[in-house]
This record gives C-alpha cells, structure tokens and sequence, in this order.
C-alpha cells in the first residue's frame, strides 16, 4: 500500500480496505490517539509526557504500537519508544523528524 505522505503539514493517510486516501489534521491526531490508545480524560496536548498518563503500562505500549502499525503503516518497537516522550514526539514519527 501507499502507506503516509504529507502535504502542506498536513497527515494523509491511505485506508487499504477502501482505497481512499484520509485527511488528518495535528488535532484528529490527538483525538484519534487518545481515543484508540489512551483513553484521557483531561486535554491531550503536544506537549502532553504520555509515559506520565495514568494507566501507561505494557499494555498501552502495544495499543500505541498497534496504532501506528494500523493507521500510518508505520513500524515502531520499545527500543524507539524509549527516546520518545511527548505526544508531539509521537507526531513527529509520522513524518520522520526524529
């Protein structure tokens, strides 16, 4: 598949199941995480450290892995975790600015 691409900072992503191509702003990205993965009940921002979010655990690191896998066809394991800390962090993985 096509996998992810960027335009204008802005995330596509494309849905193999449909062959359509979805549009993601930073903001869906938050809430598309939040609610596939981490289940926050305060506001989610960039700058938000999701190893200090209630309830991260082993667990939580597969749903993240899961996530991106899914959504983005991107790859990431414990060890590229471990350098990571902030959603914003996360969101640079789509891009490759880490």
């Amino acid at each position: 598949g096509i996998g992810r691409f960027q335009i204008f900072y802005y995330n596509y992503t494309f849905d193999k199941k449909q062959n359509k191509i979805h549009f993601m702003t930073k903001q869906e990205f938050i809430d598309n995480i939040n609610s596939e993965v981490f289940n926050y009940e305060n506001n989610l921002t960039f700058k938000t450290n999701f190893k200090e979010i209630s309830g991260w655990d082993s667990m939580t690191t597969i749903l993240l892995i899961d996530f991106f896998l899914n959504n983005f066809n991107i790859q990431i394991n414990n060890n590229d975790l471990d350098n990571l800390f902030t959603i914003e962090d996360l969101y640079k993985l789509l891009n490759n600015d880490l």
